[in-house]
């Protein structure tokens, strides 16, 4: 039996984590210097409990220490399949990596060149892979298959990327003046702006109609009805947004 471990910005449907028993380790929201650990579960106590404090977009995040990745090791069977998010995004994958040298388990690291549903396609994949294939083709295919994996976030509230400096008061003042509001995708494991859209509901569906395999996600209102709740680490750097991921329809899983 292969283990599955995600790091706890890998979005899927709670009835998948639970079927499956996909193990998960934390990451931190930094509230006044206090390091709030953010668990699959308690993802939905922390938009109740510091709504505010993250509309301020005065939030940090910090990633996992090798302690919760050891922890998590030694509770799994000999075979380890670990996903996490884009090492261009965050220092997850290379404290996951670490860990599994102090660990004598076939562990195999992924960094997915993704974040939020966008890895938790991979995830999905890999799950359906491992009833054919044994552990180490089930890595090389996932490797192979990271970059047809297309990730959009819609963002509807340009006051957070102000008031989290993620823009300038210049590039603020612009949306504001167009009345357009970005759209951002993730390309080579980085959070790209894909485009500027005058109307984020129609450019969704122009978008997901394209993909077969797709997963939604959203920290604000729904729009296809499928979404799952944003893990808060990704939403403390984009605010409120929905999205979704997709694989391309050209591309098949074997």
């Amino acid at each position: 039996m292969v283990d599955i471990v995600i790091d706890v910005t890998v979005d899927l449907p709670r009835r998948i984590i639970e079927k499956y028993g996909i193990k998960v380790v934390p990451l931190y929201v930094i509230k006044d210097g206090d390091k709030i650990p953010i668990f699959y579960n308690s993802k939905y106590e922390f938009y109740k409990k510091f709504r505010e404090e993250w509309l301020s977009g005065k939030l940090k995040t910090s990633q996992p220490t090798l302690e919760d990745f050891l922890e998590v090791y030694k509770s799994c069977e000999e075979e380890i399949l670990v996903f996490t998010v884009s090492s261009e995004l965050s220092g997850t994958y290379n404290v996951a990596l670490n860990a599994s040298k102090f660990i004598k388990k076939k562990i195999y690291v992924i960094d997915t060149r993704n974040a939020s549903v966008g890895s938790g396609i991979l995830v999905l994949i890999a799950k359906k892979l491992l009833e054919k294939y044994k552990i180490d083709e089930v890595v090389e295919r996932i490797n192979s298959m990271r970059e047809r994996i297309d990730t959009y976030a819609f963002v509807e509230n340009i006051n957070y990327l102000l008031n989290s400096g993620r823009i300038n008061l210049l590039k603020y003042s612009f949306l504001r003046l167009v009345n357009k509001k970005p759209i951002l995708n993730i390309r080579d494991g980085r959070l790209e702006l894909f485009k500027l859209s005058s109307d984020l509901i129609k450019d969704f569906y122009d978008l997901e109609k394209k993909y077969k395999l797709k997963l939604y996600a959203s920290n604000t209102r729904k729009v296809s009805g499928k979404e799952i709740l944003m893990n808060p680490i990704i939403s403390t750097h984009i605010g409120p947004v929905f999205g979704f991921a997709g694989l391309r329809q050209n591309n098949t899983l074997v």
